[in-house]
């Protein structure tokens, strides 16, 4: 994709979840492409843990994640919903945000607008 449109580029924002009181995992959208390609013709998805108290980032494994507090049997788990976020985004961005928006529009647009209270009109021959 060589260019971005508006709505991608609102919804372009890396995620983060803390895991412990010292450790937050970042994924964090890269764009790159050269001169040649166009700059930002392609995006990447990188998967950082950041740690208090430690300069720049460390890789989402299990002993850095050991490192900061989080527990053997949850680090595992937090390794695995970390590589599966970043595969998903990588093949679904930038189609998943914005596609969600789109479906919510046609959504909220098939659904009749209510009326404000006191201006209900009742069929003909009601009472």
């Amino acid at each position: 994709m060589a260019k971005w449109t508006l709505e991608q580029l609102k919804h372009l924002q890396d995620l983060e979840a803390s895991v412990s009181p010292v450790g937050t995992i970042h994924i964090i959208p890269i764009s790159k492409g050269g001169i040649d390609e166009g700059y930002s013709s392609n995006l990447t998805w990188d998967a950082r843990l950041y740690k208090k108290g430690v300069m720049g980032p460390l890789p989402v494994d299990e002993v850095n994640l050991e490192a900061c507090g989080v527990p053997s049997d949850q680090a595992a788990d937090w390794v695995r919903k970390t590589e599966k976020a970043v595969a998903t985004l990588s093949r679904l961005y930038p189609v998943l945000t914005v596609g969600i928006e789109e479906r919510v529009r046609a959504i909220e647009s098939s659904i009749p607008v209510a009326l404000p209270a006191g201006e209900v009109e009742l069929a003909e021959g009601v009472k």
